[in-house]
């Protein structure tokens, strides 16, 4: 899929175990990999770093259009879990951290990400 002109490989998770799990554990992510996190409503979402082993950039969507972008967030540290709130959103993309910069995406941009 393309943003911003840019192909990038990226998963889908909607259900409760792979929301849960996203990222966590794994070693890295490849530089145009990232995962998009489908829910079935709009609503606030809160975000951790808990068992995640680099940094990532979190962009909120709501309707197809960012509202929110955290950036270069470090991974928690063992027992201390972060908590990242953003507004009412139904989408929300994690890439690498400096990603967001590096495509340019600015808050009131429109994104259509895999559902």
């Amino acid at each position: 899929m393309l943003i911003k002109g840019r192909e990038m490989n990226l998963e889908t998770v909607s259900d409760a175990i792979g929301m849960y799990r996203g990222l966590s554990g794994r070693p890295s992510l490849c530089a145009d990999c990232g995962m998009v996190f489908n829910f079935p409503d709009s609503a606030p979402r809160r975000f951790t770093m808990r068992g995640m082993l680099f940094p990532l950039d979190i962009i909120f969507l709501n309707q197809g259009k960012i509202v929110s972008i955290l950036t270069n967030l470090p991974p928690d540290p063992p027992g201390q879990p972060s908590d990242y709130p953003a507004p009412d959103s139904d989408q929300v993309l994690e890439i690498n951290a400096g990603m967001a910069e590096e495509l340019g995406l600015e808050i009131g941009d429109n994104l259509k990400l895999p559902r």
